[in-house]
């Protein structure tokens, strides 16, 4: 009987637990204003946080399956994109967490504040700008087998200028771009659209790798993520790489990300 009260009484506090859990008086993320910034503290705990899930969870498997005989028979401009669905799932997730909406704005915003932080100069050590170099570490080593490869901020710079300059100057990449976003149907078709814009840049870029030390599909993919360490740190990469984006988006009437 005694045995029988506690398994009992065992039984209630779980279906009290469950019904405080569930209960509509406890307080929703909607009741909490979405973040206007990030603390050096919080961007720190983030990036630690991507980091960890990259190196021991899931997301670090997901990473691990790009990087077998049967997924590398795919174009790597498949393989880059699914990488970065990984990371960016992995950064919502994390950001969620801190106030953001699980949704591509609110990843976007996150990784906008985090972009403010980076440039604040409140992180003397650079805790967080390490920590951002490791997570792109991971990504490429997980998926891919590669090391990083550096890349000064000048060369950063003159890349993502050059892309530029080919996009206003070659008229047959943007006039190839138009044909096949005309092609599109309906359904799907703004998301279809930018990823052929995507790949109009991907494909100009592999173009010019080369001439800055970046050779093959190897190069072009430590390429990316060299490029994406200036972006979060550099005006002057940031504002050139989303010029790219948006001069072909304009040119092929894209609506763009941003």
């Amino acid at each position: 009987m005694i045995m029988l009260r506690r398994v009992g009484r065992g039984v209630v506090a779980a279906g009290a637990q469950r019904r405080v859990l569930s209960s509509s008086s406890s307080p929703s993320s909607s009741a909490f204003p979405a973040p206007s910034r990030l603390t050096s503290h919080q961007a720190v705990a983030t990036s630690r946080i991507i980091l960890d899930i990259l190196r021991f969870g899931v997301s670090g498997q997901r990473l691990d399956l790009l990087n077998t005989d049967e997924a590398r028979k795919q174009p790597l401009q498949e393989r880059w994109a699914q990488a970065m669905q990984v990371l960016v799932a992995t950064q919502a997730h994390c950001a969620t967490a801190f106030g953001y909406e699980p949704s591509s704005q609110g990843v976007m915003q996150y990784r906008g504040h985090l972009t403010q932080q980076l440039r604040s100069g409140e992180d003397p050590e650079d805790q967080l700008k390490t920590l951002e170099d490791e997570v792109w570490s991971e990504v490429l080593l997980r998926a891919f087998a590669l090391p990083p490869k550096p890349m000064s901020l000048d060369e950063a710079r003159a890349f993502s200028q050059r892309v530029v300059a080919d996009i206003a100057d070659r008229k047959d990449v943007a006039e190839g771009l138009a044909e096949k976003v005309a092609a599109l149907a309906e359904a799907d078709r703004d998301v279809q659209a930018l990823q052929l814009v995507q790949n109009t840049i991907f494909d100009l870029q592999l173009d010019l790798a080369p001439a800055f030390g970046f050779d093959g599909d190897g190069g072009f993919v430590q390429l990316q993520a060299a490029l994406v360490s200036h972006v979060l740190v550099d005006p002057v990469v940031m504002h050139t790489t989303s010029a790219a984006m948006h001069t072909l988006c304009q040119k092929a009437n894209v609506k763009p990300p941003f």
